[in-house]
């Protein structure tokens, strides 16, 4: 990270769930820290870059993705015209309550910014440091972010050598000054029984069915990263694969570390064997990386607030996050257990009428805690009042998919305007080549659309996202011939959805959006 301003400090700091001090003073590392001791980190390059760090550990043939215990900065900045930039590392205290960096001129006493001094913990380049850096364009805004602090409001300016670990800091950073040390030891030292016990069972019966290899305990590779998606379908499955093969090569290198102590020598092949898809993976391995992957602190955290037990929601600690959070009225114990049958994965927590961590958060994510108000997925309006008394949602150029000028023309304006539900498209008809109308914006430089290719288009997925009428706005600028071919294509290729009915006799309204289900109908 580069850290921007001639009288900054530093801070960084590693993701929430599973934090506990590195032994020693060292920092922050996670609560399962794979491949971290003794990380070295590759010097950046003078201009930071949101390229993905390298993380070398000892006895890994491959970079890892670890957390790592500190974070190498670059401090960086621009006074009287010079560039100035140092590279150093940043770490948290072993007590989790101030940063500190090295190396520094400074007393160790001073080389440091308390917590508690924290006012804010702000994303991208938004500090008049950062503007007036010199080097502004050349940071990534997702690399970039500021700590505010102190009484004056001073501002540490740091950019990260990859994206992934500004967020990294951010976000750790954000949950120690809202929840605190104690909140995040809560965490780590959890001991979820009900959700434990789920896992085993869940893995046991995902081996028992996995018959590839009955002499070979575990379960493969592939299966088990399939197991951990059928739980949380969000996080990706090669994320998943690759945090079990660093898992591995711990392991593979630590047994031979322990082959060489024993004997005093050891095959230089043996950890160099490569990780397949069907490498097995233990139990242990595969609990360790589900509560890395389905573990949200902040559901964990709300958990806690409702819960007597701080393990899980009984039917009364979830009729009050019912009623306090949802803010739903006549919440009973019946209402509870519902959602608990619903929610609740492990068979435990359903008979005995407890939401675990996993439940909660399925119950959160799903279709019932939508903000969406559900009365309204349906039409609760008045549709038969005549056209002109609506709102209609509407789409001005509807071909460009950039600028007005010189954009580009596209079909796909017309199909994503249909499937968000737009009820009114334009179309600007000119006079095109060898007869054929084009759609375009005159006196500009966008290429042409054909007029047929358009209004196919608009007869595919016009009524995808709504049954209620679709007004097709044609500015006509076609000479009479080209005016008769628009005609034909309207006919052959909207057919019978097209309205064409003249106006009804003593009518002084327009027909209704009601009446008009699943018509075309032209605007000039």
């Amino acid at each position: 990270m580069a850290e921007f301003g001639e009288n900054n400090k530093s801070a960084v700091g590693p993701p929430v769930a599973g934090w506990k001090a590195a032994s020693g003073g060292g920092g922050m590392s996670p609560e399962t820290p794979v491949s971290n001791g003794n990380c070295t980190v590759k010097r950046l390059q003078k201009q930071p870059s949101c390229e993905s760090p390298t993380w070398e550990s000892a006895g890994s043939d491959s970079a890892s993705k670890a957390i790592p215990r500190r974070s190498s900065l670059i401090k960086d900045g621009s006074r009287a015209g010079r560039d100035r930039k140092k590279t150093r590392y940043y770490l948290l205290d072993a007590g989790l309550q101030a940063l500190c960096w090295e190396p520094s001129k400074k007393e160790s006493d001073k080389a440091r910014i308390s917590l508690a001094s924290i006012r804010e913990v702000r994303t991208g380049r938004n500090t008049e440091t950062f503007r007036t850096s010199g080097v502004y364009e050349q940071i990534s805004e997702d690399c970039a972010f500021s700590i505010i602090y102190g009484e004056m409001y001073e501002s540490l300016d740091l950019v990260a050598n990859s994206a992934e670990v500004a967020n990294i800091w951010v976000t750790g950073l954000r949950y120690l000054m809202q929840y605190g040390k104690h909140a995040l030891d809560m965490l780590a030292s959890s001991q979820d029984s009900l959700r434990l016990g789920w896992l085993e069972q869940l893995f046991s019966s995902a081996a028992d069915s996995d018959d590839l290899e009955e002499d070979v305990e575990g379960l493969r590779l592939q299966l088990a990263v399939k197991l951990i998606r059928s739980v949380n379908p969000g996080v990706g499955g090669g994320k998943v694969e690759l945090r079990f093969k660093e898992l591995q090569r711990v392991r593979t290198s630590m047994s031979g570390l322990t082959l060489e102590n024993e004997s005093g020598a050891k095959d230089p092949g043996d950890n160099k064997r490569p990780i397949g898809r069907n490498e097995r993976v233990t139990k242990q391995d595969f609990i360790k990386v589900f509560h890395d992957f389905c573990t949200r602190p902040e559901i964990y955290f709300l958990l806690v607030q409702f819960s007597s037990n701080k393990e899980f929601l009984d039917t009364k600690d979830l009729m009050r996050f019912l009623e306090a959070e949802q803010g739903m009225a006549q919440v009973s114990e019946e209402t509870s257990l519902k959602l608990i049958l619903s929610h609740e994965p492990s068979e435990e927590g359903r008979q005995q009428g407890y939401l675990s961590l996993d439940g909660f958060t399925s119950y959160l994510t799903s279709a019932e805690c939508h903000l969406f108000d559900k009365e309204h997925d349906g039409v609760c309006q008045d549709m038969t009042q005549p056209l002109s008394h609506y709102y209609i949602s509407s789409s001005h150029n509807t071909y460009l998919i950039e600028d007005q000028f010189r954009g580009p023309s596209d079909i796909s304006g017309y199909i994503r305007a249909l499937k968000m539900g737009c009820r009114c498209v334009e179309v600007d008809v000119w006079d095109g080549p060898d007869g054929e109308p084009v759609v375009c914006t005159g006196h500009s430089l966008s290429p042409p659309l054909l007029l047929h290719c358009v209004l196919d288009a608009i007869g595919r997925f016009a009524f995808v996202a709504s049954h209620y009428p679709l007004i097709v706005c044609i500015e006509n600028h076609c000479s009479v011939q080209q005016q008769q071919v628009m005609w034909q294509h309207l006919v052959k290729i909207l057919g019978e959805k097209l309205y064409v009915d003249p106006p009804y006799e003593g009518k002084s309204y327009l027909p209704s959006p009601h009446a008009l289900r699943n018509r075309n109908s032209t605007k000039g």
